[in-house]
């Protein structure tokens, strides 16, 4: 960044740690009033957070056009989580090719009650 954070008070740093903590994260997010947040990256940032157990959704686009590696996975881990695909459109005319897909985690009736409650308390974020 050309000025420093301290000229930009608009601007908070959050320190993740390394690899990235994304629990301790959001907690720190939550502190300051935010409660959603849409993390964008690539595999090692989606791997990561999805392994550490803070996200419900995903939403994948993908585009027509092939740069670097094609078929590079999004998620690298050893388990993902089983999901469900709750819309998938496909672009049409000058759009064609990309594809956007929203998926909901599914989670084990036990832990869903766990995230709910969690979430009411404000102590989860969805």
């Amino acid at each position: 960044m050309s000025q420093p954070l301290s000229q930009r008070p608009w601007l908070m740093r959050i320190e993740t740690g390394e690899p990235p903590d994304w629990r301790k994260t959001l907690r720190a997010l939550k502190e300051r009033g935010i409660g959603v947040v849409s993390l964008i990256g690539g595999p090692t940032t989606a791997t990561g957070a999805v392994d550490q157990g803070v996200v419900t959704d995903l939403y994948l686009t993908t585009s027509a056009v092939t740069k670097g590696l094609p078929h590079t996975p999004w998620y690298r881990g050893k388990q993902l989580p089983p999901k469900e695909l709750v819309v998938r459109k496909e672009g049409q005319g000058i759009e064609e090719g990309i594809i956007f897909e929203h998926f909901v985690f599914r989670l084990k009736t036990a832990r869903a009650n766990s995230i709910r409650n969690q979430v009411e308390r404000g102590l989860r974020f969805l």
